[in-house]
């Protein structure tokens, strides 16, 4: 749910250290198989999804995903992921099985998010949480402001799996995208007393990084400024 930022120092100048960038980043919390091939295919996805001049078909989250996180896995012992608390039911095998055998099966279908989450339990565990991501994307990529309510609305760890597909849907549609209301009522503190310090740093960071930063977020950060003088 943090890793999308590393790309932003890559932007002018991409090589195979976003990868190695990305490994470390995710490091600092988590040092397990499943954590590591994930933040590396999400990376590898917002990649594509920022030189994409429109919403990918629905089966394309799912076959760009698993092709960066499924060579990661497969054939290795820790590979091999049990379903908690059951959901699916008596579940074993790689996030591509989990992928294929339910992900795929639940758009086939053509259930709702909350009905899909429901087979995976949309919980704060990367093989229920990843599949989340991967269907809301599916069903709702195309639509930004309506793929965020999805994820903050019908799964359970709702934090993370909304923070995983804004970070996606924005790289695809970018900030205009969303609802002006969504970031003019933000406060934009790091901490409790530094109103617009988030607007900074992201003006701060599309400068040094050459990454465009949309207007109404420098808006906020030229407002932060002046009301600190």
């Amino acid at each position: 749910m943090r890793i999308a930022p590393i790309l932003l120092p890559h932007l002018r100048s991409p090589s195979r250290n976003l990868w190695a960038d990305t490994l470390v980043a995710a490091h600092l919390t988590h040092d397990d198989l499943l954590s590591n091939s994930s933040c590396l295919a999400l990376v590898q996805m917002l990649w594509h999804l920022l030189g994409l001049q429109a919403p990918p078909d629905l089966r394309w989250w799912i076959d760009t995903w698993l092709s960066t996180s499924e060579p990661l896995t497969a054939g290795r012992p820790d590979g091999i992921f049990r379903a908690r608390a059951h959901h699916p039911p008596k579940f074993s095998g790689t996030m591509a099985d989990m992928v294929a055998q339910h992900v795929r099966s639940a758009l086939d279908r053509d259930l709702d998010v909350a009905e899909a989450g429901a087979i995976w339990h949309s919980g704060a565990y990367l093989l229920e949480t990843v599949p989340t991501v991967l269907y809301v994307l599916s069903r709702h990529g195309h639509d930004p402001k309506e793929a965020i309510l999805q994820a903050v609305n019908n799964t359970r760890d709702n934090d993370t799996c909304a923070a995983i597909v804004g970070a996606a849907v924005g790289a695809l549609h970018g900030a205009s995208a969303l609802p002006a209301e969504w970031i003019d009522g933000l406060l934009g503190r790091t901490t409790v007393d530094d109103d617009g310090q988030v607007f900074r740093l992201l003006a701060q960071a599309g400068d040094r990084y050459g990454y465009g930063v949309s207007p109404r977020v420098r808006q906020r950060a030229a407002a932060s400024r002046q009301q600190e003088t």
